[in-house]
């Protein structure tokens, strides 16, 4: 039988191998995390573009030093004025753009978290905690302001993030020498963002000095320590150049001086760390450090975030004893413990209850508070200075354009005021910018505006002077004073701001 050519030969069947099955998308993978953190950072975005609230005097005051670019200020390092320079520059000199930054970062941070929790337990952990720590009810409102936590913090969780890769001998060798390289970028940055950073460097020897002395004979930690000392040398330099101003400002910041012995302070911060942390959390933690085995054998991962955790918060509460403590001193702190605990909480049916109604409860906190006022505005409640958590927001642009108003009435007139926030809150809202002096009566500058603003250059130039005193100290040093007037604003039924007002002529020492 003659053979058929080659091309007519019909085909071999081939059974095509079946084809997989689409496998789920792991719910606990990075991608999820990442979408999760992105719609809340989204959402935070939104709020901010509302412009709902003015800006902080603080806040003001960085906007301000964005404007002259420096390598310190008098009371803060540089990069929070880097950073509005920034956005600023993007968005404008608008109160989004001042803060367009803070919910960014701060999901950058809730995103490192997850690389830590991962390293140290498994991605659940990491998961779960990144979810925690972007819930907290501090980081809600954080993420509304610009302030120096905002950048602090995110490279507090990138120092540990790398730290913590750095440390683990499962990981690739490159990947191990580049987490070396970003903790030494983190340290740096985070120093030139807030010195407090010192303490993630202090609780770095800690961890090493107890339970990873080999790792002082690996040469990339010297090469990481070096890079950050190298990020925060410029910085150095312009203090000692300035008289040490920063450093000075940061001790007084302390309040150290008279009786050491404060009790109430304390628990006055301790009751504030419920709302910090959030009240289901904050408790988990307390049982946490109560129930945990502190003994030679405790878990080196547990031992790991101690390490970082603990000396923020014990600084804090001893402050707080000995004098007065802010309530977001600790929060570097809660980065750290926001893995511990919830690596607490996960074991368990029942704890794990309770970690998933931490966090909707801290998520109807934050959604209560971004809608605040339009709630009680339809409740028919009436605020007050006590139940008004954003009152010390409220008010600058009210004052910017009734200073304003007599600039424009008086043309080319000096702006005077002799307090920091009102002059940053003033040259942020007062349209168009007149120059600007802050009245000094100390024989030494207290901040930034009396480091660089000097009342003998204005010469003969008329002053507008704006204050919160009705027979302030300056007027004795002027040959002509006039009262031309006087700002109220009624923020609250319990809250009014009074302002008085002079036009000053000839000054004398």
């Amino acid at each position: 039988m003659a053979r058929l050519p080659r091309s007519l030969n019909p085909p071999a069947t081939r059974q095509r191998p079946p084809r997989p099955a689409p496998q789920p998308e792991d719910p606990y993978s990075a991608g999820v995390l990442i979408g999760l953190v992105m719609i809340a950072t989204a959402l935070r975005i939104l709020v901010l573009a509302n412009e709902a609230y003015p800006l902080y005097g603080d806040e003001a005051q960085y906007w301000v030093w964005s404007q002259t670019l420096e390598w310190g200020y008098f009371t803060k390092p540089p990069m929070i004025a880097w950073l509005i320079r920034a956005t600023t520059g993007l968005f404008g000199d608008r109160e989004f753009g001042v803060r367009f930054l803070a919910p960014l970062l701060h999901g950058a941070s809730a995103c490192l978290l997850y690389a830590v929790g991962r390293t140290l337990y498994d991605k659940k952990i990491g998961f779960w905690s990144a979810l925690a720590w972007v819930s907290l009810p501090a980081i809600s409102l954080s993420s509304l302001l610009m302030t120096t936590d905002v950048p602090a913090l995110f490279f507090w969780a990138l120092g540990l993030a790398c730290f913590a890769i750095a440390l683990d001998e499962r990981q690739p060798i490159k990947r191990r020498q580049f987490c070396w390289i970003g903790l030494g970028l983190a340290i740096g940055l985070g120093l030139l963002s807030r010195y407090t950073m010192a303490l993630f460097v202090l609780s770095m020897g800690l961890y090493i000095a107890t339970s990873a002395r080999h790792v002082l004979r690996e040469r990339w930690l010297w090469i990481s320590l070096a890079l950050g000392a190298a990020c925060i040398a410029p910085n150095v330099i312009w203090n000692l150049d300035h008289g040490l101003a920063t450093f000075r400002h940061t001790g007084a910041n302390a309040n150290l001086g008279g009786s050491l012995f404060h009790p109430m302070e304390l628990i006055a911060f301790i009751g504030s760390q419920f709302g910090v942390f959030g009240p289901i959390l904050f408790t988990a933690l307390i049982c946490l450090g109560v129930t945990l085995k502190w003994n030679r054998s405790m878990d080196k991962r547990a031992w790991l975030l101690i390490s970082f955790a603990a000396p923020p918060l014990i600084l804090a509460l001893v402050i707080a004893l000995a004098s007065r403590a802010h309530a977001n001193w600790a929060a570097a702190s809660y980065l750290r413990a926001t893995v511990l605990v919830v690596q607490f909480l996960y074991q368990g049916a029942r704890r794990r209850r309770v970690l998933y109604a931490a966090l909707i409860l801290d998520l109807a906190i934050a959604a209560v508070g971004y809608s605040y006022h339009d709630l009680a505005s339809k409740t028919g409640i009436q605020l007050t200075r006590k139940t008004d958590p954003f009152s010390r927001l409220m008010g600058g642009r009210e004052l910017g354009r009734a200073v304003s108003s007599f600039l424009q009435e008086r043309g080319g007139a000096v702006l005077m005021t002799d307090d920091r926030m009102l002059f940053a809150t003033l040259a942020f809202y007062v349209h168009p910018r007149p120059p600007q002096v802050e009245y000094n009566w100390k024989p030494y500058p207290g901040d930034q505006f009396e480091l660089t603003t000097d009342i003998h250059d204005v010469g003969d130039q008329q002053i507008l002077y704006v204050t919160t005193d009705d027979k302030p100290k300056a007027l004795d040093h002027f040959a002509q004073v006039d009262r031309i007037g006087s700002i109220t604003l009624p923020i609250h039924t319990d809250f009014v701001q009074h302002y008085a007002i002079f036009m000053l002529h000839g000054y004398h020492d």
